[in-house]
């Protein structure tokens, strides 16, 4: 009995440990977008023209869950800041405003 209740809470911890989300840098979310199929071709030509980063949206833990980033000439996207974010969170022209971001 002792032996199945060790191996279900190995296998539950292990679990755990899998399904937690990884960081990435801005870098990584960037060419993690770029290499997802099915992006939208507005978004794609945005990260193409590597875009800067322009702020990190973070948690109320302080912890980065996006990232913004704007070309010059107009063009902003949010990418995912953890490898189980979708890549691409919202796209758009002309000037990012965070501000006028819904939460």
């Amino acid at each position: 009995m002792n032996r199945i209740i060790t191996a279900t809470v190995t296998a539950l911890m292990c679990g755990a440990a899998a399904a937690t989300a990884a960081p990435l840098t801005p870098e990584q979310a960037l060419s993690r977008l770029k290499l997802s199929d099915g992006q939208p071709r507005k978004a794609l030509s945005i990260a193409m023209d590597a875009p800067a980063l322009g702020s990190t949206v973070e948690t109320q833990h302080g912890a980065p869950a996006a990232y913004l980033s704007a070309r010059d000439g107009g063009g902003w996207l949010l990418a995912g800041a953890d490898d189980l974010a979708l890549p691409l969170l919202g796209y758009g022209d002309g000037e990012a405003d965070p501000s006028k971001m819904p939460p």
